[in-house]
């Protein structure tokens, strides 16, 4: 687990800081910052999330699907490289993702839980 989410890890423990102040605003892009969030993304969503739907994580660097098992809808998240990374970990509050999905998947996401 410890070199699976050791790459995601000096990320979002960066963003925690810089988003618990008042007034944050996201960096801006830095492509190999990006590219590692991205990465990142693809190891911890299936280890992080445990949401009953088919999910896709969208953000500019492509889309990324983890298996789903016993999937009741479909759901589409949107968002810059690391904004995926945070919603996948549970912090809803501070990751800028924008979410899509029929009826099922939003029940399926109100059910299940993201975060290790």
């Amino acid at each position: 687990m410890d070199r699976l989410s050791g790459q995601a890890e000096p990320l979002i423990h960066h963003e925690d800081l810089r988003r618990g102040r008042p007034d944050w605003e996201p960096r801006r892009p830095d492509a190999e910052r990006d590219r590692a969030a991205w990465r990142a993304v693809g190891l911890m969503a299936p280890l992080a999330m445990r949401i009953p739907a088919e999910v896709t994580l969208v953000s500019p660097l492509g889309g990324r699907r983890p298996r789903s098992r016993g999937a009741e809808g479909s759901l589409r998240v949107h968002g810059e490289p690391l904004e995926p990374l945070l919603w996948v970990t549970g912090r809803d509050e501070v990751a800028r993702v924008r979410i899509h999905g029929d009826s099922g998947g939003r029940r399926a996401l109100a059910a299940g839980r993201r975060g290790l």
